[in-house]
């Protein structure tokens, strides 16, 4: 495929067939139509996994047949596009992998990637090893993850729709504010620039200085003077200054530090918090590798792990590895002895909020000061982490807040009604991350070939995908 030089990019989106991608098609439909581009549906076939000894020519015909549905699912889409705006142009781009040379030749010239996320807690936005994560690696121009949309009603807000920009003080701040008022232009809507300022400083003057700062990147944009624009500055974790604002028909607009890859958006980055927390369509704006210089050294903690460091998670980091777990462990004391109970839950406003019914739980926690942990493993980086909030638990009565519970993401695994809502509020948030011992173990597929069975790390929270071999969490 080949652009004339001087025209707009095309639209990529990345097709499977699946519900997300179908949501992402749509999305990325009318961003083609929006920006007068070509849309490209691009499917990469899934073959399946060669058996050992397997001759040669078996193996072929088992790509030839991934290729052959890849193209089959590659028009869906397409009738999917015609359907939604006949006015767009749409190609099909099959391709046996993600390093096909069509691909690159897409990434040089593509404006935008489009691909389908989950959000809304218990979904990993671009799980590893997955094709979607394969491809956020081959593009580098901006990511524009749709949401599924499931569990969230169209048009449903309290206000009209507007895009929100994250700001913050790095070097992709420019280029997240251009993209946010390029969206909000094609989408005819306000922007609203959020910018956090970190917790335990002097409010008064570092709320002003930032609004400065603020105000000077907008002059440094230069943003037309049409363009309806309000600075919001709060002191708080990025994370719920930016998804405590968005409803559903918004766009949220953030940055991450990964060169074009995914070093920005592993487990407890704000970029990754967001991905997987927000009920709205984010768009990920990248800094280019020669403009990142802003990394500094994470904060260690003198703990001796035989000669492994352990690193002291910041409060921002706590809250965004809060937010990215779906099951976390509640620790009470029932009758003076130590219990501990796992509950699906989601953060809200620097507390944890899960549902209940009458019972145990409820009496130990309610007016009870309680843990509550989550921990994961990060197998980009081969380690562990966990976090641990410490504070009084507390049960939702006021009716104004218990209607704002029942709009939140809470999903209880069981079955059974669990009518009632607890909260443990932040008394204090702790946590650690170290590299595991031994290294990264591999995670064995189901219907694979290998001869040993792996040992796993404990379970986590995001490891839910069923086709790998491990075991469930207690239900709730």
């Amino acid at each position: 495929m080949i652009v004339p030089p001087g025209s707009v990019g095309p639209v990529v989106v990345g097709c499977d067939g699946s519900w997300p991608s179908e949501q992402a098609v749509i999305v990325a439909t009318h961003a083609a139509q929006r920006r007068g581009a070509m849309l490209v549906l691009l499917s990469v076939a899934r073959a399946e996994r060669a058996a050992a000894g397997e001759p040669f020519v078996e193996r072929r015909e088992q790509e030839a047949s991934a290729l052959e549905r890849a193209r089959a699912v590659g028009e869906a889409a397409h009738w999917r596009v015609r359907h939604t705006d006949p006015s767009v142009t749409a190609q099909v781009i099959a391709v046996a992998e993600v390093t096909d040379p069509a691909v690159e030749q897409l990434a040089a010239h593509a404006d935008l990637l489009v691909l389908g996320g989950y959000g809304g807690g218990g979904q990993v936005a671009l799980s590893l090893g997955s094709t979607s994560e394969a491809l956020a690696q081959a593009f580098t121009c901006p990511i524009l993850m749709a949401h599924d949309r499931v569990g969230v009603t169209r048009h449903s807000g309290t206000r009209h729709p507007v895009v929100i920009a994250g700001l913050s003080r790095d070097a992709v701040a420019a280029d997240v504010l251009t993209a946010a008022a390029q969206a909000a232009a094609e989408r005819r809507l306000p922007l609203l620039l959020v910018h956090a300022v970190p917790p335990f400083v002097p409010a008064g003057p570092a709320v002003a200085e930032a609004h400065e700062w603020v105000a000077a990147l907008v002059a440094e944009v230069g943003l037309p003077g049409w363009m309806t624009h309000r600075t919001i500055v709060t002191v708080a974790d990025p994370v719920p200054a930016l998804l405590d604002r968005a409803e559903g028909d918004d766009l949220l607009v953030v940055g991450t530090k990964g060169e074009g890859r995914l070093a920005g958006l592993i487990s407890g980055s704000v970029c990754r918090a967001v991905l997987d927390a927000s009920t709205c369509d984010a768009l990920v704006v990248r800094v280019p590798v020669e403009a990142d210089t802003t990394r500094s050294a994470p904060m260690m903690e003198a703990v001796d792990t035989g000669g492994l460091p352990v690193e002291k998670l910041s409060s921002s980091e706590c809250w965004s590895l809060l937010r990215s777990a779906s099951v976390g462990r509640l620790a009470v004391l029932v009758d003076g002895h130590p219990d501990i109970f796992p509950v699906n839950h989601v953060v809200y406003r620097e507390s944890v909020v899960f549902r209940t019914a009458e019972g145990t739980k409820l009496v130990a926690a309610a007016g009870q000061d309680v843990a509550f942990e989550v921990d994961g493993y990060d197998t980009v980086t081969g380690s562990a982490w966990s976090v641990v909030l410490k504070g009084p638990g507390s049960e939702i009565r006021d009716r104004d807040e218990i209607l704002r519970a029942f709009r939140l993401a809470i999903v209880p695994w069981p079955s059974d009604p669990k009518p009632r809502f607890l909260q443990v509020s932040a008394g204090s948030v702790t946590g650690r991350r170290f590299v595991v011992n031994g290294g990264v173990t591999s995670v064995r597929e189901a219907g694979g070939t290998d001869d040993v069975e792996p040992t796993l790390p404990p379970p986590t929270p995001e490891d839910t995908t069923p086709t790998r071999v491990v075991a469930s969490p207690a239900a709730p």
